[in-house]
């Protein structure tokens, strides 16, 4: 008995032993700028800690297909309201979550988007382990970053100047034409969403509305991805959560897609044409809501009205 409690004892002492190195090993390691030269994980959607504070009013979660299906200057030149993507391929409802909290640190959305695509991308246990460690310890992270650590690492500020000039969105002008010939045929089947996705799904309903936020399901047009079984299965979860679902895959004259010319990959994602359509029938949701105010001519906001100038002139031609 002595010798088991003396055992239980050791592997206690040991484990506090480590997680008191992790600690300030994790504080070191940590990136002290949201910049890719500083070596942050992601820079696109960690554009948003280089945002001024409580600046931003939409909040644009999700995977690729939000992350390719939203403009947010194409919404700020159609109604003046700020928006950021933080989305990124195959994202899973855990980062999505810790993106979420990491936006809440600076800024106070009003509303919140989330691409329901990744509500149907599951997530393991293994997932979910390994993350909780990167996001408790973040040198499990960034253990990479030690040929690079430099004085202001040791130093231990964080001071985020990185903003990304599309505000998280990937541009992105192939044309790879669809066959989309009834992907949306009517169905009564509803797709199942696996439990624990629902699970994260009520926690990050229950933060927005901590925080005073609207959380809104929304659906970019893809016909690969998309289809009826799909959309009844978040229809149902939305309506049993009191929260609104903006299925596009349903709205042709809405958002009119057209599968030969707005796709760059065959129907799984859009390119900026039809990114465009979706970010105007956005902009003018958003308007309609009633939540926000046009700031295009407010001179604190001047900022963004560069940014569209800049995209306009050398990144993009905006179709009509």
């Amino acid at each position: 008995m002595k010798d088991t409690l003396r055992h239980l004892l050791s592997g206690v002492l040991f484990l506090a032993l480590g997680l008191g190195l992790l600690l300030p090993f994790s504080r070191l390691f940590l990136p002290k700028d949201n910049s890719a030269e500083a070596g942050i994980h992601d820079p696109t959607p960690n554009g948003i800690l280089g945002e001024p504070e409580d600046t931003i009013d939409v909040l644009i979660l999700g995977d690729s297909e939000a992350l390719s299906g939203i403009s947010p200057l194409d919404i700020w030149e159609n109604s003046g309201i700020t928006s950021h993507v933080c989305a990124g391929g195959n994202q899973k409802l855990f980062l999505t979550r810790e993106y979420l909290d990491r936006a809440f640190a600076g800024q106070s959305p009003k509303l919140v988007i989330l691409e329901a695509n990744c509500l149907y991308s599951n997530m393991g246990r293994m997932e979910l382990i390994t993350h909780w460690a990167q996001r408790t310890f973040p040198v499990v992270r960034y253990h990479d970053r030690w040929k690079s650590l430099g004085l202001r690492d040791w130093q231990g500020t964080v001071s985020y100047t990185h903003t990304h000039m599309t505000k998280g969105y990937h541009y992105n002008t192939d044309v790879h034409p669809a066959n989309a010939e009834d992907y949306m045929a009517p169905s009564d089947e509803a797709a199942a969403i696996h439990p624990r996705n629902r699970q994260w799904l009520e926690g990050i309903a229950e933060a927005c509305g901590e925080r005073g936020a609207q959380l809104v399901l929304v659906s970019v047009p893809s016909s690969y991805n998309w289809n009826s079984p799909r959309h009844n299965g978040v229809e149902a979860l939305a309506r049993e959560l009191g929260l609104t679902y903006l299925d596009m895959n349903l709205m042709p004259r809405e958002v009119p897609i057209d599968w030969d010319t707005d796709t760059r990959d065959y129907g799984n994602h859009l390119n900026y044409r039809g990114a465009r359509k979706v970010s105007l029938f956005l902009a003018e949701y958003l308007t309609d809501s009633g939540l926000f105010r046009d700031k295009r001519q407010e001179a604190e906001y001047a900022a963004w009205e560069q940014a569209w100038q800049y995209f306009r002139e050398n990144a993009v031609s905006v179709p009509g």
